[in-house]
């Protein structure tokens, strides 16, 4: 197999340097100069890839708090971010090397191809914007955080006027962007329930119930004169 350009190596022994791998916008500037065949800037001596690869095996942690660090910069514009780059960036991430990276990469890998959807959901105006925001904040939301977020999502459905708009904004999704509604499905659907469960504790008591609560307040009557009579 012949050996690859000198331009091929610069550019790969960049982008899978931690100690450099920044921001974005860098990467993507080497990755244009590669692929221009432009020359490297004279002020950034390349890094070779074995010397990149020695001061990851130096420092495990260090390089994994970069890529961490990274992810988190992606996340401030993830919902802006061009969609060809944020899945680049995000595929970019050596997730085999750093296990604790792989559901977050994995899982905003799976937002960034349905980042149109999501858009266009952000735009309806038929969404409630601070349930939206809400919303958003929680599809990015570490799993050992966004758990509880969502029971308290749903504590607050025993409110009427929080039932009201929760209910509302779920079934907006359910009709009109099925794409994001299945990004949570089961959490959506619980806030949909809450609505029926709190009608169902209001329903009128019936024939059988009202008789009970008759013969009831009959007893009590009886019981009431029995006590005073004697």
């Amino acid at each position: 197999m012949a050996e690859p350009k000198d331009s091929t190596r610069t550019y790969l022994d960049r982008l899978f340097e931690p100690s450099t791998f920044q921001d974005l916008d860098q990467v993507l500037e080497w990755r244009r100069r590669w692929r221009a065949g432009e020359p490297e800037p004279a002020d950034r001596p390349a890094q070779s890839l074995s010397n990149a690869a020695a001061n990851s095996a130096e420092d495990p942690a260090e390089a994994q708090a970069h890529w961490q660090a990274q992810l988190e910069q992606l996340d401030e514009s993830f919902f802006e971010a061009s969609q060809p780059e944020l899945i680049e960036a995000l595929q970019s991430i050596p997730i085999d090397r750093y296990p604790i990276l792989r559901a977050p990469v994995q899982r905003r890998l799976k937002l960034a191809h349905h980042l149109d959807a999501l858009r266009a959901a952000a735009e309806d105006p038929e969404l409630d914007e601070s349930l939206w925001q809400e919303f958003e904040a929680l599809l990015l939301e570490p799993a050992q955080t966004s758990a509880e977020s969502k029971r308290k999502w749903l504590r607050r459905m025993r409110h009427a006027a929080a039932r009201r708009q929760g209910v509302a904004f779920a079934k907006r999704l359910r009709q009109q962007h099925p794409e994001v509604f299945a990004f949570e499905a089961e959490w959506l659907q619980d806030t949909l329930r809450a609505k029926r469960i709190a009608s169902d504790s209001k329903k009128p008591l019936g024939f059988l119930g009202c008789l009970g609560a008759y013969f009831l307040f009959r007893g009590i009557l009886a019981l009431v004169r029995y006590l005073t009579e004697s």
